[in-house]
């Protein structure tokens, strides 16, 4: 129902509905022609060297086209988005960028463009489908052409073998991937992670057979097995990330074969994969943070191996803050204590005066000095001599963080 079906006073919530749409639909529209814009841009300036970016930005605008289309219920709008996006779903499937030399890809992504621009004047009506079936039509045949232009021996099959490399595989092989990033550097293999490896390379191998790969999968699965005979942490987290990259590889080729071998030899210290920076325990105990000795008795627990990968965040995490530096106090620091020492000061003023009015003073304001006994320099001394937590860390510091 449109704005002008619906009665306010009748019907004021059917109205308020009819109203929120309206809105939708101007700013769907007002989006949708940014996202085109963008679209056109994109496409008249298509790059090799950006291809695989360029392409993936083409077809993010016309998909955001394509959600705010079923938030309006624009159906006329969707049908045209869905068969540009799987037109550029073909495109995307391309690791390297076709030739663009001749320009005519570029022409054609504009042209999809303009098919759907067109389609933003087409109401609700029950004509809709016939206005929108030449488009429809027109951009087929477009998908058609660079189907046999650019992807001669694409196919279903292909299509799929793509989708579970972009996405299935890594599902798959995520725990493993957790397990190994857990692991020590150093020492042998759990034998739960070996077990989740042979898992995994038989889930492998069974997709392999599903999808129909290639021999050049089963090739390196069987690579694989022989990690088994080398159960060391620094091997299998230098060598798995290796050959998980080559998999895909091989997946989106369907099975052909792809070049790989297993380094046994000069596998580095340091695994770049996850990033891992091993510190040792002295490195992290040795820090020069002041705490309070009897809230640290002993750091002997730093020296268990199982601590280093956790002790190596928290260093960074201390790195990061510069908690080493302006760890001394400052004399300034304790300018805080003469509002408070001048409190008392004019407590006592005021007691004494008090005790004026009573005739008391000289018994009960000597005794009460008496007990006191504390003067301002007195107090600061003592407590400028008292250790205390805040004084560990310089302004500067609490700045930074």
């Amino acid at each position: 129902m449109t704005i002008s079906d619906a009665d306010p006073l009748k019907d004021p919530e059917t109205f308020a509905e009819a109203q929120l749409q309206q809105e939708l639909r101007i700013l769907f529209i007002v989006d949708t022609q940014d996202c085109l814009q963008r679209y056109s841009h994109i496409a008249k300036q298509l790059h090799a060297q950006s291809w695989t970016q360029d392409v993936r930005e083409l077809y993010r605008c016309i998909h955001t086209i394509k959600g705010g289309a079923v938030t309006v219920t624009a159906e006329a709008i969707l049908k045209v988005a869905t068969v540009i996006e799987d037109l550029l779903s073909d495109l995307r499937y391309l690791d390297s960028a076709p030739s663009l030399a001749d320009g005519y890809l570029q022409q054609t992504l504009l042209e999809t463009g303009e098919l759907l621009a067109s389609t933003l004047n087409v109401s609700g009506s029950e004509d809709a489908g016939a206005q929108i079936a030449p488009i429809l039509t027109r951009i087929q045949v477009l998908h058609k052409q660079v189907r046999e232009r650019y992807l001669p021996t694409w196919n279903e099959q292909k299509q799929l073998h793509q989708e579970f490399a972009d996405q299935g595989f890594d599902m798959i092989v995520l725990d493993l991937e957790i397990a190994l990033e857990q692991a020590p550097s150093q020492g042998t293999v759990l034998e739960m992670t070996r077990t989740l490896a042979q898992q995994t390379l038989t889930q492998l191998q069974q997709v392999g057979q599903d999808l129909q790969f290639a021999a050049g999968w089963t090739q390196l699965l069987n690579q694989a097995q022989q990690l088994f005979d080398h159960p060391e942490n620094l091997i299998w987290r230098s060598q798995w990330p290796l050959l998980f990259h080559t998999l895909k590889t091989c997946a989106k080729q369907s099975g052909a074969p792809v070049p790989f071998e297993l380094n046994w030899t000069n596998v580095p210290e340091e695994v770049e994969e996850w990033n891992v920076e091993e510190r040792s325990p002295s490195e992290v105990a040795n820090s020069e943070l002041t705490f309070a000795s009897s809230e640290f008795e002993s750091l002997a627990f730093l020296d268990e191996p199982e601590q280093t990968d956790s002790l190596t965040k928290t260093s960074h995490f201390l790195d990061d803050f510069n908690l080493i530096e302006g760890l001394t106090v400052e004399e300034d620091s304790l300018d805080f204590l003469s509002p408070a020492v001048h409190q008392t000061e004019t407590a006592l003023q005021d007691a004494g005066n008090f005790l004026d009015g009573l005739g008391e003073e000289s018994s009960l304001l000597d005794e009460f000095e008496s007990e006191s006994n504390l003067d301002e320099s007195d107090w600061i001394e003592e407590v400028g001599d008292r250790p205390s937590t805040c004084s560990r860390f310089s302004l500067g510091n609490w700045a930074e963080m």
